[in-house]
C-alpha cells in the first residue's frame, strides 16, 4: 500500500489530495482533501503581480499541507502549479518564496499540461469509454479560460481553448460596471463564442453526453437544473449556456480534479497502476482530425506515416528514443504538410503556425513546439542550435534533428506523392539503413530526392540509408 499526495495551486484555489494505492487496485482512493481559497488570478488580472499578502497566505495554506503530509507518512508527493501564475510580473520571486518559506519546489506546468491531467482524472472514471463512444464533448471550466473536446465514436475530432474562465468573466464585468447578480451579459458573451464553436466544428454531431470538469462545476449543474429564479454566480451561466448551445442529452460531473489527474499521471509512470484508456492513440486521432481540417493530401500521409514509423522501429538501437518520441514521429508525419492549405510558397512557416495554435490533448506545449519545429526544418534550411538555445535544450535540439532526418527518408519514399513503393522491408546491417522495395512504376524522382535526405540522415546517425530495388 502507498500513499501519494498532490498539491495543486489553481487560480483561484489551492487543494492538496491523499491518496491511497494499493498493488491490487485499479483505482486510487481518496483519503484527504484540503482547500484554501486563493485570490492569485484576481491579483494578476488586477495588478498584474501577486501581491505580499497573497504570497504569505499562500505559504501558510502550503505549510499546513507539508504538515498533513507529514502526519500521513505519505510515501511521495508532487507539488505544481497551473500555468496562470506565469502571467504575474513577479511570478519568478514568488515560487522562490515558496520555496524558502515552506520547502516546496513548485513546478509551473502549461495549459496543456494542466487539461491533460483533468483529462487523464476523467478517463480513469469507470463509464468514460462508454460516454465517449458515441459523441460527447468534454468541458474543463478554469478560472481564465474553458477548453472543449469533442469526441465522436470514440474518437478525438477536436480540442478548442476558449478564453472564458469564471474569475476572468467576473473580473471582467466588474471594471465596467455590471451587478454581479444580473449577469445576463455574460449569458450573451459566452452563447456567442459557444455559436462559433458549434458551428465550426460539430455540425452534424449531436453530443449524446456532455462532461464537465472544474472545482465548482457541482454546485452550478445543481442551481441550473434546480432551475433558480435567480441565477448569481458565474460559473452557473457558463454551465446553463454550455447546456443551452451544445444541447446534449445528459450532463455529466464525475468530481475529479487535477489533483486526481497528477496521481493517475504519478502512478502510471512509476507503473504502480496501468492506463485502461489509449492516451498515445487521442494523440494520434488528433492529429489525422487536425490534417483533414487543413485538407492534406491523405494518401500521401498515410504512406508516410506507415514508412516513417517503419523506419524508427528498424533504427531503435540507433537513435536511443522510446515510445513517446514514436509518437511524435507520427504526429510530424501527420501534420508535415498542413501547411500547404494556406501556402504553398510559405508551407512551412504556415505548418509551424498551424500546429502551434492547434491544441492537441495528451502533448505539452514543448512536444508541440518539437513537431512544428521539425516540420518547418523540412522545407527550410537547419537553424544551427545557437539560434534556438532559447526554446530548447541542447537534448531537444538533437531530437528534432534525429526525427527531421527519419521524416526526410521516409518522405524521399513518396516524393511523387503516387504510392509508387511496396512490400517494403528496413532493416539496419553494416552501418547501412537497407531500404528493400518493389515499384509498380518508375521511381526516378523518388531517386534523385533520396541521395540528398540520405546524405542528411548519415550525418545524423552515421548510418547511410541505401535504396534497394527488388525486380
Amino acid at each position: 500500500m502507498k500513499l501519494f499526495a498532490s498539491i495543486y495551486i489553481g487560480s483561484y484555489e489551492t487543494t492538496m489530495k491523499i491518496f491511497e494505492i494499493g498493488k491490487q487496485q485499479k483505482k486510487i482512493k481518496t483519503i484527504d482533501t484540503i482547500k484554501a481559497q486563493s485570490d492569485i488570478i484576481r491579483d494578476v488580472l488586477n495588478y498584474g503581480r501577486i501581491l505580499p499578502e497573497t504570497i504569505d497566505k499562500l505559504c501558510r495554506v502550503l505549510n499546513d499541507m507539508r504538515r498533513a503530509i507529514e502526519g500521513y507518512k505519505v510515501d511521495s508527493f508532487s507539488v505544481v502549479a497551473g500555468p496562470n501564475i506565469r502571467q504575474a510580473d513577479n511570478s519568478l520571486i514568488v515560487l522562490e518564496q515558496v520555496k524558502v518559506q515552506t520547502g516546496f519546489s513548485v513546478k509551473v506546468i502549461s495549459n496543456s499540461e494542466q487539461r491533460f491531467l483533468g483529462y487523464q482524472a476523467v478517463a480513469a472514471t469507470d463509464d468514460f469509454e462508454e460516454l465517449i463512444s458515441d459523441s460527447a464533448v468534454l468541458v474543463d471550466i478554469g478560472g481564465v479560460s474553458l477548453q472543449i473536446t469533442l469526441f465522436s465514436k470514440g474518437k478525438i475530432i477536436t480540442t478548442q481553448h476558449l478564453s472564458m474562465g469564471t474569475v476572468s468573466l467576473s473580473e471582467n464585468i466588474k471594471k465596467i460596471g455590471i451587478v454581479v447578480s444580473s449577469l445576463d451579459q455574460i449569458y450573451e458573451m459566452v452563447y456567442k463564442e459557444l455559436e462559433v464553436f458549434k458551428t465550426m466544428f460539430l455540425r452534424d454531431i449531436q453530443p449524446k453526453y456532455m462532461i464537465l470538469l472544474g472545482s465548482q462545476i457541482g454546485n452550478a449543474i445543481d442551481n441550473v437544473i434546480g432551475l433558480s429564479s435567480q441565477l448569481t454566480k458565474v460559473e452557473d451561466y457558463i454551465v446553463k449556456t454550455l447546456a443551452e448551445t451544445l444541447n446534449p442529452k445528459n450532463v455529466v460531473a464525475p468530481g475529479v480534479s487535477v489533483c486526481d489527474g497528477m496521481a493517475y499521471h504519478f502512478c502510471y509512470d512509476k507503473k504502480w497502476l496501468v492506463a485502461t484508456h489509449d492516451f498515445d492513440n487521442d494523440i494520434i486521432t488528433a492529429a489525422w482530425s487536425i490534417a483533414k481540417r487543413y485538407d492534406s493530401y491523405q494518401p500521401h500521409l498515410k504512406a508516410l506515416f506507415k514508412l516513417s514509423g517503419e523506419i524508427f522501429d528498424a533504427m531503435k538501437k540507433y537513435h536511443g528514443l522510446g515510445k513517446r518520441q514514436r509518437v511524435i514521429m507520427q504526429c510530424i508525419a501527420i501534420l508535415h504538410d498542413c501547411g500547404k492549405y494556406i501556402s504553398l510558397a510559405e508551407a512551412s512557416d504556415c505548418s509551424y503556425t498551424i500546429i502551434m495554435s492547434s491544441e492537441i490533448l495528451g502533448l505539452s506545449h514543448k512536444e508541440r513546439e518539437i513537431i512544428a519545429t521539425t516540420v518547418a526544418f523540412n522545407r527550410k534550411p537547419v537553424e544551427p542550435y545557437e539560434n534556438l538555445s532559447d526554446r530548447f535544450t541542447t537534448e531537444e535540439y538533437l531530437l528534432i534533428l534525429k526525427l527531421l532526418a527519419m521524416l526526410k527518408v521516409a518522405n524521399a519514399l513518396d516524393r511523387s506523392h503516387k504510392q509508387k513503393i511496396k512490400n517494403v522491408s528496413i532493416r539496419v546491417k553494416d552501418k547501412e539503413l537497407v531500404i528493400s522495395i518493389e515499384a509498380n512504376s518508375s521511381l526516378a524522382l523518388e531517386k534523385g530526392l533520396f541521395k540528398k535526405n540520405a546524405d542528411f540522415f548519415q550525418e545524423i546517425f552515421s548510418i547511410k540509408p541505401v535504396l534497394k530495388e527488388n525486380k
